[in-house]
């Protein structure tokens, strides 16, 4: 147990001062959750801003987390299926998608309720020829790992 300075991640006047770019910590908390998710397996389940920190330290960004009294544990099994459940998604791949919600216990008739839960999209903006995939990218990183 430690004390963390730091500033809440929602302070966008620090933010600004300190020239620290929401789209550096956008990415930045990506790959850390991503890392929890798909690589350890041990996420932290309380990331509101008032967990979530963010310091300048001798020119560098740091992130901090705070509050680690709610942690839960992934099965294996829930990993590769909610990576292919992105990997659906991001592929327009109807079939993984499905077979994926399956897999999740999400049942037919839930599946575009599901997708739109997470994304925060409907389906049919999930699915629409205005957001394909570019198959030319390559899905890279940890996730990568999960895919099948």
């Amino acid at each position: 147990m430690s004390f963390e300075e730091g500033k809440s991640i929602t302070d966008l006047k620090y933010l600004k001062d300190n020239d620290i770019k929401l789209t550096y910590l956008s990415t930045e908390l990506a790959h850390i959750f991503n890392k929890q998710i798909f690589e350890y397996g041990f996420v932290h389940a309380d990331p509101h801003s008032a967990n979530v920190f963010v310091r300048k330290e001798n020119g560098e960004v740091k992130i901090i987390l705070l509050d680690h009294g709610l942690y839960r544990e992934l099965p294996h099994d829930f990993r590769i299926n909610y990576a292919n459940f992105w990997k659906g998604i991001i592929t327009q791949n109807v079939e993984l998608l499905a077979k994926a919600c399956r897999n999740l216990n999400v049942s037919e008739e839930n599946i575009a309720l599901y997708i739109s839960v997470v994304t925060s999209k409907t389906y049919t903006n999930i699915m629409s020829k205005d957001n394909k995939y570019d198959s030319s990218r390559k899905i890279t990183g940890q996730i990568s790992n999960y895919l099948y």
